[in-house]
């Protein structure tokens, strides 16, 4: 996925057809519309509570989104011994 930055915003460009089908595939659809509707960063916990789903699952596709940088990690935190990011 390429990154281009447009009249000050980050566009990502799929090129290939993995890239788009990982991007609109429903469920990471629902996870990017959590974290835009809800305007300011969340954790992969809160997302699941938001989205009323389990942690774990949420987490694996949270991961993939990772990966092809359709989301970035903004920060981690140290809670009650949890790594939260």
């Amino acid at each position: 996925m390429e990154k281009i930055i447009e009249n000050n915003k980050k566009v990502f460009v799929a090129k290939t057809v993995e890239e788009v089908k990982m991007i609109f595939e429903p469920y990471r659809l629902r996870i990017i519309q959590t974290i835009f509707h809800n305007k300011s960063e969340m954790t992969v916990k809160e997302i699941a509570t938001e989205m009323e789903e389990a942690p774990n699952k949420v987490h694996y596709h949270v991961k993939k989104l990772f990966n092809y940088g359709a989301i970035k990690l903004v920060r981690t935190e140290n809670i009650n011994g949890i790594i939260a990011k």
